[in-house]
């Protein structure tokens, strides 16, 4: 379509949206439109200001603008004796209009500070000001907690020691969340996040970019954990779709150009790497090289390293909308590199299922948001204690322990689960859930929607056979 076209479009879909007549229909492809070019959204958010500003101060407006009901006739005669006093009654008319204007602009202005902000708190060694302007750059003393809570549901994320996370795009208003949904974006480049999700606004979802990777949820619970080798996604109650490709590098690169150069303007830049990837969406060869769906797993995908030309010669590909082919052939080569590196690590990525003791160990992590006492991102005990479980030097060594080996052996194999089908279970709490339950040794799981959720055997009053 083209932009003329475009333009229209948008034009006679924000007049409904504007006067409240906008169907749902509508108001997804006014989204749509908003998303496909960053002028859309600036005319957008110009717009409802605009109009919060006149409904916030229609009563102030009438009062300064029109006398009260009590005004004495004697008084109001008098004005219309002043306008009479213009030698021409279309000047006078012209004075009061441009009096309205004025006035109203006046509150415009003023309702651009006023506007009813977005209900977060926060946590650790951040604010308001560093999470919207400002890279979130911990040290290892250091964490930032953030918790959105409003109308369209909660979000929870926490950024670690020792990390590097930027938010490229949140909503700025509760009016701007109620139209839009909050639209979270968050580029982590280095270390641990944490975020927890409970959105009822499709428009909410929550978008995470992770060195050439993208990641959407849909309602869920995600620990992502950087290092120099491997990047690895876990995610639990709830499901993520993850995308692999070039164009999810963009936000990356701007990160790392504004942090070498000094500079702390890349807020817009970064924001643009992303709106990047709805303008190569109909170009074959910036297809995704992967995407998938996953849910109570985690995956482990090798980190891309690129060259200093490498990133040089994508980044010359930002502001453009071309296939790979119609670039010289230095630039065709480079991103003809690039994609077959990402194509071979993915052919090396590791997914694994993530048992009832893992998502425990997850939802104690879950636990210690907002607990400033607890900050330290807990060392992978799972991963490090298997290897050290293989002791046959003790058994040689010495002979009397040897027979206390066989009583912890006896006691380390865990119970098979038992799947007991669909079953209603009562908890203390007076809470009834009901769904496909395993007994897995002292808690059983239950499954419900797709969504699974694991309850200790003490916190249950009865279960129906």
């Amino acid at each position: 379509m083209e932009r003329k076209d475009l333009q229209e479009e948008f034009e006679e879909l924000m007049s409904l949206f504007l006067y409240g007549e906008i169907s749902p229909k509508e108001n997804e492809r006014l989204n749509e439109i908003i998303d496909l070019d960053p002028t859309f959204k600036i005319r957008y958010e110009t717009y409802v200001k605009i109009q919060d500003g006149l409904k916030t101060h229609k009563s102030g407006l009438k009062e300064i603008l029109f006398e009260s009901e009590e005004t004495s006739s004697q008084s109001l005669s008098k004005k219309v004796f002043d306008l009479n006093k213009f030698r021409n009654p279309i000047f006078a008319w012209a004075a009061v209009i441009a009096l309205i204007i004025s006035v109203s602009l006046i509150f415009k202005q003023n309702e651009f500070r006023k506007e009813e902000k977005l209900p977060l708190t926060f946590g650790g060694n951040c604010d308001e000001k560093s999470v919207r302007t400002d890279w979130i750059l911990t040290d290892a003393n250091s964490f930032c907690d953030v918790e959105i809570a409003g109308e369209q549901g909660l979000i929870q994320f926490r950024i670690f020691p020792n990390s590097e996370a930027r938010v490229i795009d949140l909503a700025h208003s509760v009016t701007d969340a109620r139209n839009r949904g909050y639209r979270l974006s968050i580029l982590i480049q280095k270390g641990n996040l944490l975020l927890s999700e409970f959105v009822r606004d499709p428009h909410s979802k929550t978008n995470l970019y992770v060195n050439g990777t993208a990641i959407q949820l849909t309602g869920t619970k995600i620990l992502i954990e950087i290092s120099e080798e491997r990047n690895k996604i876990s995610v639990w109650e709830g499901s993520a779709r993850i995308r692999s490709g070039l164009r999810y590098l963009f936000p990356v690169l701007l990160y790392a150009y504004g942090k070498e150069s000094g500079q702390n303007t890349t807020t817009s830049n970064a924001q643009n790497g992303v709106d990047h990837r709805f303008e190569i969406e109909t170009q074959t060869d910036w297809k995704d090289l992967s995407s998938e769906t996953i849910s109570d797993h985690s995956l482990e995908i090798k980190t891309v390293n690129l060259s200093e030309k490498q990133k040089e010669n994508l980044l010359k590909t930002l502001n453009g909308n071309r296939s790979i082919g119609s670039y010289a052939p230095e630039i065709q080569s480079s991103l003809k590199e690039i994609q077959t590196k990402i194509s071979e690590n993915l052919a090396q990525t590791k997914k694994i299922e993530l048992k009832p003791e893992n998502i425990q160990t997850l939802e104690s992590i879950v636990e210690k948001f907002g607990d400033s006492t607890s900050f330290e991102f807990p060392k992978p005990n799972d991963e490090t204690a298997t290897p050290e479980k293989k002791v046959p030097k003790t058994e040689t060594i010495k002979p009397e322990h040897s027979q206390k080996q066989p009583d912890n052996k006896i006691e380390t194999p865990k119970e098979e689960p038992v799947r007991l089908g669909i079953k209603t279970i009562t908890l203390k709490d007076g809470t009834v859930l009901k769904g496909n339950v395993i007994q897995y040794e002292n808690q059983y799981v239950l499954e419900e929607n797709g969504k699974k959720r694991i309850i200790k055997s003490s916190d249950i009053e009865s279960i129906s056979f």
